[in-house]
């Protein structure tokens, strides 16, 4: 079976594995990652239906799938022991490894967000809203654009429009293949996965949340979070909403040093 594309930068021996949000791709964090120094090395994977793991087995867009798939990967490149950082639903997967394969990790930093939907009303009605949306992506590239448009204009996402790189965003948006993306919203959405705020207390090891301030759905939910996992560490940033990493660009960098 074909397995999810990765790649690995540096051979140091700090290792740190990156999982990107929606529509992204493992390419997202090459600019970031270009001024580590050679202590470090970085597994970066593509997510079912992103970047280069297109064209998989239907059952490898599933979340419970994909998390073993990702173990397998980690084990296959002797990524054990590492860090592990997730962006939006990148994050929702590196929270759900390090509670089912928590001997794999040393430290979980997330960036926007959350250990799901708490209840199945909640779930079934956002696997509604999955659906209706993939109805909204479409493969041409002007209604694409339009959808990207949308996508981007949603609160969470604050000024985003306004950065001098959301035009390479979109450049970099595009690329992607809108069947593969509708594959993945309803396999991967955050109305499958089932809730893990009950086993977020049982997270051990350090956990690290970066969220704006400007984003108040994902910040409400960090300070939720921040009252049950035991070695929890908020991280505010003012002034951003939900892309962090994008931007605060250089500055990115020195913050991720530190954590790490």
């Amino acid at each position: 079976m074909k397995n999810l594309n990765h790649i690995i930068i540096g051979s140091g021996k700090k290792k740190v594995i990156f999982l990107h949000g929606f529509m992204g791709s493992s390419s997202d964090w090459l600019p970031i990652l270009t001024n580590f120094n050679s202590e470090y090395s970085f597994l970066l994977i593509d997510l079912p239906g992103h970047g280069k793991s297109i064209n998989l087995n239907y059952e490898m867009y599933d979340f419970e799938q994909n998390s073993y798939n990702i173990i397998k990967i980690i084990n296959n490149t002797n990524f054990q022991n590492s860090s592990i950082y997730g962006y939006s639903m990148g994050g929702r997967v590196a929270i759900h490894l390090c509670i089912k394969y928590s001997k794999y990790f040393k430290k979980l930093i997330i960036e926007s967000s959350s250990p799901g939907l708490k209840t199945e009303v909640e779930r079934d009605e956002r696997k509604l809203n999955d659906l209706a949306l993939s109805g909204k992506i479409i493969n041409s590239k002007d209604k694409f654009n339009i959808f990207l448009d949308n996508w981007y204009s949603m609160p969470l996402f604050g000024n985003i429009k306004k950065s001098k790189k959301y035009t390479q965003l979109i450049v970099n948006r595009i690329k992607n293949n809108p069947f593969e993306l509708k594959k993945s919203l309803l396999g991967m959405g955050t109305g499958s996965q089932k809730s893990l705020w009950d086993e977020i207390r049982n997270i051990s090891i350090p956990t690290i949340h970066i969220v704006g301030e400007l984003d108040k759905k994902y910040f409400g939910i960090s300070k939720e979070m921040q009252l049950l996992v035991p070695n929890y560490k908020l991280i505010p940033i003012e002034n951003i909403a939900h892309n962090v990493h994008l931007e605060l660009g250089a500055k990115f960098y020195h913050l991720l040093n530190n954590i790490l």
